[in-house]
């Protein structure tokens, strides 16, 4: 039985990892603006992913994973606009949120989602990003 939980883990960090980096900016999906993934990298962990579209729609997935079973799915729908460096978002239900999409790292990527993130995969860069959320409110 041990045996099997080694593999098991080992295949869904694999997944995990492969997901993670198979985006890149020239793979962009003209109706998706942005999403990220976080994981603490744990198997029980909250993972989290939004994805931004051109109509100033988003949706927001949110997977709790325990004892390797989603123990908790949750989606989320609501609106979006772009002003004064940030993402403006308005759930259908609940508190609106404002992230900044000027915080850069070191590769010129930026950081969407919950505070406590312990990893972030970024899917576009800051220029590629720019240039899309511009497009999207003209």
């Amino acid at each position: 039985m041990g045996k099997i939980k080694k593999i098991l883990f080992v295949l869904i960090v694999v997944i995990g990892l492969t997901g993670c980096s198979s985006y890149k900016t020239d793979d962009i999906d003209p109706n998706m603006l942005y999403g990220t993934w976080q994981s603490p990298g744990k198997l029980t962990n909250q993972n989290n992913f939004y994805i931004y579209n051109s109509d100033g729609t988003f949706t927001y997935y949110s997977l709790s994973i325990s004892d390797m079973m989603v123990s908790k799915y949750e989606e989320v729908h609501g609106t979006y606009t772009v002003e004064g460096g940030g993402i403006h978002i308005t759930p259908e239900s609940g508190a609106p949120m404002v992230y900044a999409v000027d915080h850069l790292d070191e590769n010129q990527m930026i950081y969407i989602g919950s505070n406590n993130a312990q990893m972030t995969c970024n899917r576009y860069d800051y220029n590629t990003l720019s240039y899309h959320l511009s497009r999207s409110l003209n």
